[in-house]
């Protein structure tokens, strides 16, 4: 495990449970980040240029957008913040040799539950894997990873598309 910053190492009580502050910041962080990347999209130039090549990138081009460079921004801000995830994320799950893989099956059921494209579905349903997967290793740990792939099943059978997949925003 690598070291939690100093003055995040304590714990909160709050309605007789325990949280430990790490975990709040981290919370905090993700839904800071979350706002951030939302108002960027949104309410920006660049977000109307993005939104614009991903949704006709044939028109986006004929009005002079270079969408290659488009893609390659976009790609680096996601290498940007999967790497920002990866420091605050190292206190919890700790830096080994195939601990990617730990976090890909995450990260797989959170995109097959929310729809691709989805921020806020993608956001709800990191809460929703993240409460899921708590209470199953509280609860049942041998069961844990198994509710959440029979959640994924259920969903591709009902929606395929996922919970958000095709709702715009």
């Amino acid at each position: 495990m690598l070291p939690k910053p100093h003055f995040l190492a304590g714990s909160i009580p709050f309605g007789g449970l325990t949280f430990p502050t790490y975990r709040i910041a981290l919370t905090a962080m993700g839904c800071i980040i979350f706002v951030l990347l939302w108002l960027f999209i949104r309410n920006t130039k660049w977000g109307a240029i993005l939104r614009a090549g991903a949704d006709k990138p044939k028109i986006a081009e004929a009005v002079g957008i270079n969408i290659p460079l488009v893609w390659v921004m976009v790609f680096g801000l996601g290498i940007f913040i999967a790497g920002l995830a990866g420091v605050l994320a190292g206190p919890i799950w700790g830096a080994f040799p195939g601990g990617e893989w730990d976090i890909l099956v995450f990260a797989l059921i959170i995109i097959l539950l929310a729809g691709m494209g989805s921020l806020h579905g993608a956001f709800v349903m990191s809460l929703v894997v993240g409460m899921i997967t708590n209470v199953g290793h509280a609860l049942f740990p041998e069961m844990a990873m198994f509710l959440l792939f029979a959640l994924v099943v259920i969903v591709m059978l009902v929606r395929p598309r996922g919970i958000f997949g095709g709702i715009k925003y």
